[in-house]
């Protein structure tokens, strides 16, 4: 039993280092990338959104991408 719960821990603590990378259009992701995108005929789409929906986000992550179509950038 002790093993099991051994086992268990060490896959729990490992997981994450084992699924690093996600690779859309691409068999092999840049290491150094969460997610790597690969399209040489279709673009990336974000979210789209208002002003007022923008704002409405609490706590925006650093970094968050959207296109604000107030605005349109």
């Amino acid at each position: 039993m002790k093993s099991f719960f051994a086992l268990a821990f060490l896959v729990f603590c490992f997981h994450d280092a084992t699924l690093a990378q996600v690779g859309i259009g691409t068999t092999t992701p840049d290491p150094s990338a969460k997610l790597d995108i690969s399209s040489v005929s279709l673009g990336f789409l974000p979210p789209r959104m208002t002003n007022a929906q923008r704002n409405a986000i609490s706590s925006p992550a650093a970094g968050l991408v959207i296109f604000n179509t107030t605005s349109g950038c």
